[in-house]
């Protein structure tokens, strides 16, 4: 049995996939370091992923272990990769190592062509050698601050240098760090600040595909970020890279309902990075209570059409966002004037229905309303009578039908009116006979009869009339006594209701509380008629 049995039959709860994938990253042909890698391994101090980076650091440590001191020698010593790692760092930092051997032992190159080089630095001073003249803390050649070896436990770095960029460009070197499981990837600039990787890689298309080949997870927690650049993503891929970053879904080119909705559980403001939102998606959208109604305006300048139902959403979230609808229908006009009566100067072809409803909420906007009905004109001049004065020109027509609900309108007009006509306003409005020049004697009697007709309320209109008959004024007498003896009789029934009331709280007196409900019963009655 050989060893590689041996070990198998050792560690045989191992996968066996997983033990031959252990198998090819020691790189000694005797498997020297294989007992080693799997007891890290069933120790969940390792994983898979990592194997590629474990299998440098075992190269370099097969070169120089003849070198070390006697009990750095053994594999079995060390607890965990890093710990054999600060021990080859501290080996090579000693001995000054020079750039050539760098490569060899201190750095692991990944790709190199006329414009490009891509290495993988495994020490702290390969880390230092490579990113000369960078802002990078793995560059600093203080102990304090180089943090190469905090970077080595939650991931692997990789330097990626343009040959033909200027030595001061902050693009000569960026470093991209593929972090360990589910950790989060940094991608810097030499001057240290952020890269666009997508802008980046898209842009550096071979430098995509080397390193998606050539690099250990690079698959798992770099390429999420750079969907656009997977031809056919499956579902779960688009949902990974949402679960990274919910702004990936720009990158998804036409993403179906499912992805759209999955983005916007997470983060409904990302709507505004998917191209064609669906209707339920945009519903769900402006549903929110932060919406931003004006986002509708997007929408159309995207080619798409909102239904109603959204168009309504948006509208109640920011009514001024239906300047931005072409032709918003009766509900969706209503729904804007309703929440703000100023926004109908922004609808071209207002219905009737929401003319009627902006002047009774507030007819001062009714100079807003375009092309208004004569409708909405007579309403407009019942509730405001001086719009005659500038913006309205009623006709005659129009007047009458005014006057019987507000007689201001004939203050601002000026037609001539037959008897009949008077007679029909006043019959509605006695007070508009103070607007009628010299008024006949039964124009005149007609509006002190209507004024008469009120059986406790005494109302003259006597008073308008500048030269009454003296029948005119035998009549307003008249009336004027009729409301007194009315006032004089709902005078005497409110006594006698007190009176009533007075023998009902003694009833209650005498008799108990059994009868406090009649006698309430009673009390909010005479209240009410009191």
């Amino acid at each position: 049995m050989n060893r590689i049995e041996f070990l198998q039959n050792k560690y045989n709860h191992v996968e066996p996939v997983v033990f031959n994938t252990i198998v090819k990253y020691d790189p000694t042909n005797e498997k020297k370091y294989l007992d080693w890698l799997c007891r890290l391994y069933c120790n969940k101090k390792i994983a898979v992923n990592e194997l590629p980076q474990i299998g440098s650091i075992l190269n370099i440590f097969n070169n120089i272990k003849q070198q070390l001191n006697p009990d750095k020698k053994d594999i079995g010593r060390y607890s965990s990769v890093l710990e054999l790692s600060l021990v080859i760092t501290n080996f090579m930092f000693e001995n000054r190592v020079s750039e050539d051997e760098y490569l060899k032992n201190g750095a692991k190159k990944i790709y190199e062509s006329n414009d490009w080089l891509i290495i993988q630095p495994l020490t702290k001073e390969a880390a230092i050698q490579y990113g000369k003249t960078t802002k990078w803390c793995t560059s600093s050649i203080r102990d304090d601050e180089n943090r190469f070896y905090s970077y080595m436990s939650s991931g692997t770095l990789y330097i990626l240098i343009n040959k033909k960029e200027p030595e001061k460009s902050s693009f000569k070197k960026v470093q991209l760090l593929v972090p360990i499981r589910h950790g989060v990837f940094e991608f810097k600039k030499a001057n240290n600040t952020d890269v666009d990787i997508n802008n980046f890689f898209r842009k550096n298309k071979i430098l995509f595909d080397i390193m998606s080949n050539s690099v250990n997870g690079f698959d798992t927690t770099i390429m999420p970020y750079l969907i656009s650049l997977i031809k056919e993503p499956t579902i779960e891929q688009q949902k990974k890279a949402i679960d990274y970053d919910t702004k990936n879904i720009k990158y998804i080119k036409k993403p179906i309902q499912i992805i759209q909705k999955y983005a916007m559980e997470r983060n409904p403001e990302i709507i505004q990075y998917i191209e064609h939102p669906c209707d339920s998606v945009q519903e769900q959208y402006f549903k929110m209570s932060d919406a931003h109604g004006n986002f509708i305006k997007v929408l159309y300048e995207r080619g798409l059409t909102p239904t109603p139902k959204v168009q309504k959403l948006a509208v109640q979230r920011n009514p001024k966002a239906i300047r931005h609808i072409p032709e918003p229908d009766q509900e969706v006009q209503m729904a804007a004037v309703l929440e703000d009566t100023s926004t109908i100067k922004h609808i071209e072809r207002p219905t009737q229905k929401v003319q009627e409803a902006v002047v009774k909420n507030n007819v001062s906007y009714y100079t807003s309303i375009k092309q208004p009905s004569i409708k909405t004109k007579i309403l407009a001049l019942i509730e405001k009578p001086e719009l005659a004065k500038k913006h309205i020109s009623p006709t005659k027509e129009m007047v009458l039908k005014v006057a019987i609900k507000n007689e201001k309108i004939l203050k601002y007009t000026s037609f001539k009116y037959s008897e009949k006509e008077k007679l029909e306003i006043v019959t509605k409005q006695p007070y508009a006979i103070q607007y009628f020049k010299n008024p006949s004697e039964k124009v005149q009697i007609e509006a002190v009869s209507v004024c008469g007709r009120s059986n406790f309320y005494y109302f003259s209109a006597l008073k308008y009339i500048k030269n009454p008959t003296k029948k005119v004024i035998a009549l307003d007498e008249k009336n004027k006594e009729k409301s007194e003896k009315a006032q004089k009789a709902q005078k005497e029934a409110l006594l006698e209701r007190e009176e009533k009331s007075m023998h009902y709280e003694n009833y209650i007196i005498n008799w108990g509380s059994d009868s406090l409900t009649v006698y309430n019963n009673y009390g909010n009655w005479y209240k009410k008629c009191k």
